[in-house]
């Protein structure tokens, strides 16, 4: 390229070498997917499922909680009923 550019010409646009009909075309068929589509929604449902991990995860540790602290809770509700 930079040959052309000191010679004040054009670089050629395309390759002189002949076309090659040996390169790779993904098909888009009904019954199959590309490898980009595929692994696309994996991730997707990848993320989903820790999604869904972790929304089990918070209403278990919500559960525990409200196990734990429900008697303390009602216990100052009724202190305080008392002392108004």
């Amino acid at each position: 390229m930079a040959y052309y550019q000191s010679m004040g010409q054009r670089a050629p646009l395309m390759n002189t070498l002949p076309p090659c009909d040996s390169y790779f075309v993904e098909n888009i068929d009904d019954d199959e997917e590309g490898r980009y589509v595929i692994h696309d929604r994996s991730t997707k449902e990848g993320v989903r499922l820790a999604e869904e991990r972790m929304q089990c995860m918070a209403d278990d540790m919500s559960r525990a909680v409200i196990e734990e602290y429900q008697e303390d809770v009602l216990d100052h509700m009724e202190y305080m009923e008392v002392r108004i």
